[in-house]
Formats: C-alpha cells, sequence, structure tokens
C-alpha cells in the first residue's frame, strides 16, 4: 500500500463564477483549480496549504495553472463535515506524472488514518495501472497510464446500489462492493468513523509521509453524489455535452455535435425515408422533388394564365366569379350602373410607380434595405417582423426553457432586448420559418437552400463544393460580410452581421459579435438548412440543425 498513488478527485463550486459551465454543480462541496493557489473556488472554503507543492503548466500550456508535486511535497486540506465520506460520493482529477510515478506509484489524493483505513482516495499501482478506494474496498483499471501524459480520473460511489465505477478518460469499469463480514451498508459505514476526521491530503499518503506522487495535478474536485456517464465525459470534453450524431461517415454527421445520441444513419437509409413525390439527391444531401412544377392554385372563377404568370377571370361576364354567367351576375351590375367613380390616381411619371429591387421595402412599418446580387434581389438586413405574412402575430417572450420546448413558431430579440432590433433584426426558430402563414413579405420567402447555393457560386465557390456540408469555399464569406465585422469586404452589399443565435436546448442566447446564423426554408431529415459566417473563418458553414435553435433570417425575391 505504501507504494500506491493515492488520488483524489476535484470538487467544484455550486454557484461561484469560478467554476466553469460544464462542471456539475448539483452536490459539488469542493473545486480546486489550482490557479495561482490552493484555494477551494466553492461555497464550502477548504483551502489547501502548499508544502513544498509549486504552481506548474496545466495541460492546456497556461502556467500557474496546476501544481507540481516533486515527490517529497504535498498540499493539505484540513478536515471538514462537508468533505466527509456519505453514502454517495465522486472525486476527479487530471493528472501528468513523472516516469518515475509510473515506476513506483504514489499518493495523488487521500484523506483518512492510515495503510487501508481512508474514507476515500485514488492512487496508481506501480507500473501504472489506475485504482480507487473507499475505506478499505478499490475498483482497479485494466488500462495501462504513460507517464509524461495528462489522464482524467473519476471515482463513483453508490453504497445504496453497493456500486463503485472508475473512469479513465471518461471510459467506464464497474466493480460491485464487497462488503467481507459487513453484513449491511451501516456497519459498513460505522466501522470507517474513526478515520473521518483527518485532513484531506493531495500529493501523499494521508496517515503518513510515504508514498509521495511525482508530477502534475490539477483540477481536483469532489461531489456528494455519484456522477453519471454523461457528466463524466463533459468533465472529460472541459464542455457542455451538444448531442448528435458524431460519426464522420454517417450522412447526418453533425461537426457541433460532441456526444453521440444514437441518430447517426447511411445515406441509403437516409434515402429511402424521402416521402411519395421525392427521391434521396446523395450530392444535395436531401430529399428532391421529382414532379415538375405546379401551376398555384387560383380562386374560384379564376384561372392561371402562364403567360403573365398571374390568375384571371376565366369568363370575363361571369362578374361575381362563380364561373357562370347568371342574372346574379347582371346584378352586381346594376348595383353600379349610373355611377362616376373617380380615375385611380396615378402618378404623372411611370417610374414614380416602378419598385425596383435596391429600393427600401415596406413591410409591416418597416423599411428594408434591398440589393441585387446577379440575378437575385436579397433583403441587405435581417428581418425584424414580429407577423407572420398575414398579419398573425409570431409567439414571443418565451422562457430559456420554453423555448428548448415549444414546437411551434416563435421569435425573440438577442438577449430580449429590443433596442438591438435595428441592427440584429429578431431571431426566429424553425418552426417559424416553415410555417405556412409564411415571415417574408407577399411575392418574397425566405431563401431555399438552392438560392444561397446560387448565391455562393455566384461568388465563385464550385459547384462540388456549394452542394457540400459543414465549412466549404475559401473567402466567400468574408466578402458578404460587413465591412463592420472583423475582416468583412461586403463586395456585395449582403452586409452580414454577427448577430448571434439562441440554443436549441438551453434557451440561452450566444455568440452575439462573433458569428452570424441564417435559416433556409429547405428542410432536411429533421431540421431546415442553415448558413453561418465566424469571425475567425472566411468560409461559409452549411448543415441542418435542431428546429429549436434561434436564427436570423434574410429574404428574397420570389
Amino acid at each position: 500500500m505504501r507504494n500506491l498513488l493515492a488520488l483524489l478527485l476535484f470538487v467544484p463550486s455550486l454557484c461561484l463564477a469560478q467554476v466553469p459551465t460544464y462542471v456539475p454543480t448539483d452536490g459539488l462541496v469542493g473545486w480546486w483549480p489550482f490557479n495561482g493557489n490552493a484555494e477551494d473556488q466553492s461555497d464550502f472554503g477548504n483551502h489547501g496549504e502548499s508544502a513544498g507543492a509549486v504552481p506548474a503548466v496545466d495541460r492546456f500550456g497556461q502556467f500557474s495553472a496546476a501544481y507540481f508535486f516533486d515527490g517529497a511535497s504535498a498540499i493539505t486540506i484540513p478536515h471538514s463535515s462537508s468533505i466527509a465520506p456519505g453514502s454517495a460520493l465522486t472525486i476527479s482529477c487530471w493528472f501528468n506524472p513523472e516516469e518515475s510515478a509510473i515506476e513506483n506509484g504514489g499518493t495523488l489524493i487521500s484523506k483518512g488514518d492510515q495503510g487501508y483505513f481512508w474514507n476515500y482516495g485514488s492512487h496508481i499501482y506501480p507500473g501504472g495501472t489506475p485504482a480507487y478506494a473507499y475505506t478499505f474496498y478499490s475498483v482497479g483499471s485494466g488500462a495501462t497510464i504513460a507517464g509524461n501524459n495528462w489522464t482524467h480520473l473519476v471515482f463513483t460511489l453508490n453504497t445504496d446500489l453497493n456500486e463503485m465505477v472508475q473512469y479513465t478518460n471518461s471510459v467506464a469499469e464497474t466493480s460491485m462492493m464487497n462488503l467481507n463480514n459487513s453484513t449491511t451498508i451501516e456497519d459498513f459505514n460505522n466501522f470507517i468513523n474513526p478515520c473521518c476526521n483527518t485532513s484531506l491530503v493531495f500529493g501523499r499518503n494521508a496517515g503518513g509521509n510515504d508514498a509521495h506522487f511525482h508530477g502534475t495535478i490539477d483540477d481536483v474536485a469532489i461531489w456528494d453524489r455519484a456522477l453519471n456517464a454523461d457528466e463524466v465525459l463533459s468533465l472529460f470534453l472541459g464542455e457542455p455535452l451538444t448531442y448528435g450524431c458524431t460519426d464522420p461517415g454517417a450522412c447526418n454527421f453533425q461537426e457541433e455535435a460532441n456526444a453521440d445520441n444514437g441518430s447517426c444513419t447511411s445515406c441509403e437509409v437516409l434515402a429511402s425515408a424521402c416521402g411519395e413525390g421525392t427521391v434521396w439527391d446523395s450530392a444535395m444531401q436531401q430529399c428532391v422533388s421529382i414532379a415538375p412544377p405546379c401551376a398555384p392554385s387560383c380562386g374560384e372563377g379564376t384561372v392561371w394564365d402562364p403567360v403573365n404568370e398571374e390568375c384571371i377571370i376565366a369568363i370575363p361576364a361571369d362578374l361575381n366569379y362563380d364561373g357562370c354567367v347568371s342574372v346574379n351576375d347582371l346584378l352586381v351590375l346594376l348595383a353600379v350602373h349610373g355611377t362616376c367613380p373617380p380615375y385611380p390616381e396615378w402618378p404623372d411619371e411611370p417610374t414614380d410607380t416602378t419598385w425596383a429591387c435596391g429600393d427600401p421595402l415596406t413591410y409591416w412599418d418597416y423599411d428594408y434595405a434591398t440589393v441585387l446580387i446577379g440575378d437575385q434581389c436579397w433583403f441587405a438586413e435581417n428581418l425584424a417582423t414580429t407577423r407572420y405574412t398575414d398579419g398573425t402575430v409570431i409567439d414571443s417572450g418565451l422562457s430559456n426553457s420554453g423555448w428548448a420546448s415549444t414546437t411551434t413558431g416563435a421569435q425573440s430579440a438577442y438577449n430580449d432586448d429590443d433596442t438591438v432590433v435595428s441592427t440584429h433584426g429578431r431571431l426566429y426558430n424553425g418552426y417559424a420559418v416553415d410555417d405556412t402563414r409564411g415571415l417574408c413579405p407577399t411575392n418574397w420567402s425566405v431563401p431555399t437552400d438552392s438560392d444561397f447555393i446560387h448565391l455562393e457560386e455566384n461568388l465563385g465557390m464550385p459547384t462540388e463544393e456549394a452542394i457540400s456540408l459543414f465549412w466549404r469555399g475559401s473567402d466567400e464569406g468574408q466578402r458578404l460580410k460587413s465591412t463592420t465585422w472583423q475582416n468583412g469586404l461586403d463586395e456585395v452589399g449582403f452586409n452580414a452581421l454577427p448577430c448571434g443565435g439562441r440554443n436549441h436546448s438551453s434557451g440561452n442566447f450566444l455568440d452575439d459579435g462573433a458569428i452570424g446564423y441564417w435559416w433556409t426554408q429547405t428542410f432536411n431529415i429533421d431540421g431546415l438548412f442553415y448558413r453561418r459566417m465566424d469571425s475567425t473563418e472566411d468560409r461559409i458553414f452549411r448543415t441542418y440543425p435542431s428546429m429549436n435553435y434561434g436564427f436570423s433570417v434574410r429574404c428574397i425575391k420570389d
């Protein structure tokens, strides 16, 4: 046991700002990030005192962001009830052992009296095999730790389930506790009580001045509950989990996902999911229509004129548009017989009545700038409407949880701050974009995925790249960005701005000033295609996310 390397896991704070967002705060009773000191940044204030351990470089290359232990040093934290063992526990830490620690073993973290009588601990056997201990029971790992490499270790305990789980770099190994002569959990816990009031020690055996660790330790944390596998994975990745398809070989691979949700599917399977009248387009990565374009549905008594592309009266004498010439039409004429209505007040110059792309367009009392790019007429700013095309008010004012769970159309200003709408426009979820009532003015639409591809091709993006997923092209994004955004050139007047978005799972607002997102109306599998431009990228990103994201919208002339 003297050659064991005991490691305690780290305890993040419940509510202080120093605790990263990926660290679970429920049940967190200690968090030692070792940022230049050994202070506990949780609410419990279990501060440590260094005896020879010195600040060191962490796994990210940051100075004074970890502690180095030279094989004779330690950090001691006085006992408190907050870090005493209970029926459930999680300890976590990152460490980087020297070769001598791999060869001889040593204690990383321990709490207890002496020898086997620990309340809890984490250690490495000589040869580099990690293990964890609770009282005198331990679970070992089949993994072997290499020297001079950072490793993440987590140990969870749940005595109610009689289960101990060890995670090495997020990979779990489970062991059932063997209580030997103790017949109940209560007997088991009573047995270890004499050792419970000792100090918590990093870098050596808590019961004596031996089994020292030689290497670097960082981000030690303790919880009074057993974390689940997803929480452990988030700790290992150092970021909150984003679920999706993480297999690059799958047809619906999502670059932003870091936790697989089992949705990965081959292109063949996705092709079979296309509905009636559609087929799978492997180049476009979406279902496309196989039917020829249909004429719009005209109202009763009217038919479609393909030459002028408008609905006209089927029978000129049919004054009430019921499809028949009857006495009712004569009554309509007699009702206005003898009247002299005024002539329409047309402007003197025909050009006064002609709207051209590039002129402002008024929609729901807001004047939108427009721009002609190639043969396409675009809004030159983001949509800001609070109404659908038919005047129906779009749902708004949703809480974060309400935004994340809704399955109907919704909109919001960024951070619910209406003062930014004049520059940012509003954020709409995918359900609002997909609503049959429409978001854009009459004869305008939310652009299709093909509309954006046409725009990108006009800027020089090769077709084979334009129809692919994720980051594409070279500098097309830079040429669409406003000159007020990073190195934007705004060569064609699109005036893209980094107006941020709203998260699909948390409802939080994100990325204002850094990223711009724009919906298309084209549906693919389980979401709508969108475009993204970043401050750090000159290219344009294309994929299809959850319908609950909040993104900006541009309108394009039909």
